[in-house]
């Protein structure tokens, strides 16, 4: 119905129903895509994962060079023996720090051992050796002792058994009532008793025998097992090739103990015989020989001919310093000598 000039509007709810009704509806593929996307992206990954592994597995990063450097008392073929199980294996599985730790485990004289590795196929090990302090002598055998007095290699093995009574005269454990020189005095005193009548032949008695006669054959008991024992000694030391440590000192030691690797020596004389030696070798004295003679002296003996004892019972600054008193009055004098010991407080010469 239209009023005047005006027509009458349709209402605004019509208008927006109608409006409704026209719009079409598009379909939503973003989802789709997505999913797709990702599927592809997986299997570049597992792609590039799978080419991946190929490459690592092909053998380009298997161990082709292994150098050792460092090395003077280990032979390297000794070494390298020993790292054979690592040839051709991936470099990237191998630990640095289990290399490390095997290598000072077999090799006790090491002191640090450092692996790097070099890509793709090659490593270094880096050794740094213990200093070898002297060759160590005994009755079962020729080792090598370090720095911190630790038994780093056995070069020659024997066994020769001295019994108790013997090695007790030998380093002084036993007086004149040893056992040995009560059996020597016996069988001297049983010849003179030989050509007697059975009625004038007295038993033996140890207790008749002068102090002096004691002492006497005491000494030439253990000079005779000491002369019995070098012969042996130097023996074992001929079994083995000392250019390989040149500047090392044999020591002899008589004792029947046998030495395992890692195994510690006598402590106290090891360090009274390291500084000694450096002590002499200031002074222009050459030692050639070294016995360790009881459980606390030391022998040093020159090229020529004369003998130095020391003691690891007395502080060692002292022997030194009567060392050199000694020397210097003798040198002044023009006194000849054959053996200084210093090892008690009451300095013997002979």
């Amino acid at each position: 119905m239209a009023y005047g000039n005006y027509k009458a509007q349709p209402k605004y709810s019509s208008l927006r129903r109608k409006r409704r009704m026209n719009v079409v509806r598009t379909p939503d593929i973003s989802g789709s895509r997505n999913i797709f996307l990702g599927v592809i992206a997986l299997l570049i990954i597992v792609l590039l994962i799978f080419s991946l592994l190929k490459f690592i597995t092909s053998g380009y990063f298997n161990i082709k060079e292994l150098n050792i450097i460092g090395l003077r008392g280990i032979e390297y073929n000794e070494v390298d023996k020993n790292l054979s199980e690592y040839y051709e294996e991936n470099i990237l599985f191998i630990s640095s720090n289990e290399l490390e730790r095997k290598l000072s485990e077999s090799f006790p004289s090491f002191k640090s051992v450092k692996v790097k590795k070099f890509w793709p196929n090659k490593i270094q090990i880096y050794i740094s050796e213990k200093q070898p302090l002297l060759y160590y002598v005994n009755f079962t055998g020729v080792y090598i002792v370090d720095e911190d007095g630790l038994i780093t290699k056995i070069i020659y093995s024997d066994q020769i058994n001295f019994n108790d009574e013997q090695l007790n005269v030998i380093t002084g454990a036993e007086g004149i009532n040893s056992k040995l020189v009560v059996e020597r005095l016996a069988s001297e005193y049983a010849l003179t008793q030989e050509e007697l009548p059975d009625g004038e032949k007295v038993d033996f008695d140890f207790n008749t025998v002068p102090i002096d006669r004691k002492f006497e054959m005491l000494n030439t008991i253990r000079e005779e097992l000491i002369d019995q024992s070098l012969t042996i000694l130097q023996n074992y030391a001929l079994q083995f090739d000392p250019s390989v440590y040149p500047d090392l000192k044999t020591v002899y030691v008589f004792e029947n103990k046998k030495y395992e690797i890692r195994e510690p020596v006598d402590e106290n004389r090891v360090t009274l015989t390291s500084e000694v030696l450096r002590f002499l070798t200031l002074k222009n004295i050459t030692i050639v020989e070294v016995n360790w003679e009881g459980k606390f002296l030391v022998r040093f003996k020159t090229d020529t001919g004369k003998q130095y004892i020391f003691g690891t019972t007395r502080v060692l600054s002292e022997q030194l310093e009567d060392f050199e008193i000694l020397l210097a009055e003798f040198s002044k004098e023009n006194k000849n000598y054959s053996e200084f010991d210093f090892s008690s407080r009451k300095v013997s010469v002979k």
